[in-house]
Formats: C-alpha cells, structure tokens, sequence
C-alpha cells in the first residue's frame, strides 16, 4: 500500500534505458520494469482468497520539451501543447491520458511495446540511441477485501512509478545542434528542477515540485512513499565531470528521509466489530473450557471449577455486549445529529440566499422609482412641429393650384 519511485539517473549513454527496460521480448536481456510487471502477476496468481480481489492498470507518458504526451496513444491524435496535470485531492499531480487495465503479462508486455515504438529517441556523438524525453512508466495497483455478504471491508491501493530519465549531456561532448540542441536544454532543466528537489528534501526543506512537469507528476510519491535510485556510470575518461555530479546526487538521494504512508481504507464501525466479536469469541471459549472441566473434574479427580469465576467471566461477557451496543447506538445518534445539523445548515443558508435575493429586487424598484420621468411635453412639442410642417406644405399647394 506504499507508492514507490524507481529511477535510473546517469549521463547519455551510461545504459540507464537499457537497466530500465533491457530489449523487450528477450528474456535474457529484460530490465527491472518487465521484471517487477512479471513478479507482481506472480503474486496475484498465488492469492487463493475467493474474497480478494486484485487489479492492475497502466499509464505510459513521456516528459518531452516540458510537454506531457502518451506513449500509448497514437502520436496523431497528441494535443499539440501536450496534455495539462490536474491536482486530484488524493493521487496528487495527475495526466488524463489512456490508462490500460492489465490482466495478464502479455498486455502489460503489449503495452510496453506499442510504448517504446512511440518514445523520442534521437542519435549523436554520444549515443546512437539517445533518449530525448523522461519516460514514467505508473502501474496502479488496487487490492479489495470483501466479506462473505459482500460489502467492501478494505481497500489497498498504491502506485509505483519506474522512470527512465533522459542523460544530462554537454552540448561540446554531443555535438548536438538545432532541434537536437534544444532537447537537451530541456532535459537539462528538468534534471536540475529534479536535483533541487532532493536536494531540499534531504536537507528537509520544502521543495519546489512546480520547476518542471517531471517533478510535479512524482510530488506524490516522492513526498509520501519511497524514492530508489540507480546510479548510472559511463566508463569513459571523457564524461568523468558528469560521473562525479552522478555520485554526488545519489548522495543526496541517500540522505532522504520520507516517512511513507499506506494507502490503505477500512471501514472503522467494521473493524470495531471485528474487535469486539474476536474477544466476544475468545471469552466464550474461555467460559466453554471452564465449564467442560467443571464437568468432568468431580469424577476424574480434576481440579473443581470456581463458580465465582465462572460468573465473573458471563458478565464481563454481558458487559462486553452492551459496551458494543451502546458504542453502536452512539454511533448512530451521531450520524442523525450531523445530518439534521447539515440539513439545517443549509435550510439557513437557502433562507440567506432568499433574503438577499428579496432585497436585491427591493432596491432595483426603488431605484426605478427614482429614475427621472420624461417630460409630458416633449411628444407633443414634436407632434406640433409636425403638425406646422404639413400646414406649411398645404399653403405652398394651394398658391401653387390657384397660380
């Protein structure tokens, strides 16, 4: 029930993709995101619990240029500004993008595969297979616990991210230039906005997730859950600057203290009952033990039975009984008390709305009132005018007929 946050850090071409996902397909060479899908199957297969269900699902996107795209949709279908993160009030920082239920291996596999053919890659001096983009690959998980009537008792849930970050790269090193150029700079960026956030979190400050997508799709997990980290070293004399800012930051990383939390739901008048019936069971077989050797010490040469302790044991029992009871009949009395207190609550704030609504119209007719009438003889003064222009005309035909 904990979320986890599995990255591969290290410069272009020191094989974090290949530690990450390996070639696809081939047993042998299968990195740690095929090997974790496989072995959480393999633990769904062994659950027998007919009341337990278990469910996974997956999300795969790219961080690319600070634009979040979807690997697992077709690239015509992409927004062209990438899609916006939503705050959700319990995942966090969250992508609407095509979440695939997975049932088996072969459609976590199958995903996987459309993905990869999906991802920015690119070529230069470094690396003939570059990465241009930061890949999260999210598998959700859900575990419910039902009773035997049905009704939901626990759920679980967690989310673990595996992602597999872009190389820092040095523009002299990769002779990247143009388009290739800029992608660098925003890889760049994206892993400095990374660095600052541990950086902070080791030292326990507050970090500042909103310095680029890629950390505040991981603000979650790295805030509440557990942050792992591989450490990717390229051999080369010529990328010792970059092998050494690797070590300081796993460093870093090391120095991180977060105190993860499960996500785990229950419903608590369940688990109180579930309480109260374990010791109403442990008590009754305690009483059931006494009396059984009651029974049978006074042929058997036993050791008698106190029947003081016997009752003494009936009434904690009744007592237990009626804890349970009250406990429940106040849990009940609380429910109705905040639903009439919500009910009239909102009966005074309809009875507010209405008033203000009545005075509103109120001073709109007065203010009507107010309003300055027109003057009586303003239409008639026009009708008079009218009235002397037609005369007018009349005269001129009448010398016109007479001339």
């Amino acid at each position: 029930g904990r979320n986890v946050s599995l990255f591969a850090y290290g410069q272009t071409g020191a094989g974090k993709s290949f530690s990450m996902l390996g070639k696809v397909g081939v047993p042998e060479l299968e990195g740690i995101v095929p090997r974790s899908c496989k072995e959480i199957f393999r633990r769904m297969a062994a659950n027998e619990d007919p009341l337990v269900t278990m469910t996974i699902d997956m999300q795969v996107v790219e961080v690319y240029c600070e634009m979040v795209n979807d690997l697992l949709a077709d690239r015509k279908v992409w927004p062209a500004s990438g899609h916006k993160p939503r705050l959700h009030p319990q995942l966090g920082y969250v992508v609407d993008t095509i979440t695939k239920p997975c049932f088996t291996y072969d459609d976590i596999w199958s995903a996987m595969e459309f993905a990869d053919k999906n991802r920015s890659v690119g070529s230069h001096a470094l690396n003939p297979e570059s990465s241009r983009a930061h890949t999260i690959y999210q598998i959700n998980y859900q575990k419910v616990t039902k009773n035997v009537t049905g009704k939901v008792m626990e759920t679980v849930t967690a989310k673990l991210n595996l992602i597999d970050l872009a190389g820092s790269e040095r523009t002299d090193s990769a002779g990247t230039t143009g388009l290739m150029l800029k992608e660098g700079n925003a890889i760049n960026l994206s892993l400095t906005a990374l660095g600052g956030c541990i950086k902070a979190l080791s030292e326990g400050k507050k970090p500042n997730f909103r310095d680029s997508k890629l950390t505040l799709l991981l603000q979650a997990s790295m805030t509440g859950g557990k942050v792992i980290m591989i450490a990717a070293l390229s051999p080369a004399s010529i990328c010792y600057p970059e092998t050494l800012s690797t070590l300081k930051f796993a460093d870093r990383i090391k120095q991180i203290k977060i105190k993860s939390t499960k996500n785990v739901s229950a419903d608590p008048v369940a688990e109180m009952k579930k309480a109260m019936e374990a010791l109403r069971e442990k008590l009754q077989k305690e009483i059931d033990d006494l009396k059984a050797a009651g029974a049978s010490g006074g042929g058997g040469g036993g050791a008698a039975v106190d029947p003081e302790k016997v009752s003494q044991m009936q009434s904690l029992l009744e007592e237990k009984k009626e804890a349970e009871k009250k406990k429940t009949s106040k849990t009940r009395d609380k429910k109705k008390e905040e639903s009439a207190r919500k009910a009239k609550a909102e009966k005074e704030r309809r009875a507010r709305q209405d008033a203000k609504k009545a005075a509103a119209k109120k001073e709109a007719r007065k203010k009507e009132a107010r309003k300055p009438s027109a003057s009586p003889d303003a239409k008639p003064a026009k009708k008079d005018k009218g009235d002397k222009a037609k005369k007018s005309k009349g005269d001129e035909k009448t010398k016109a007929k007479r001339a």
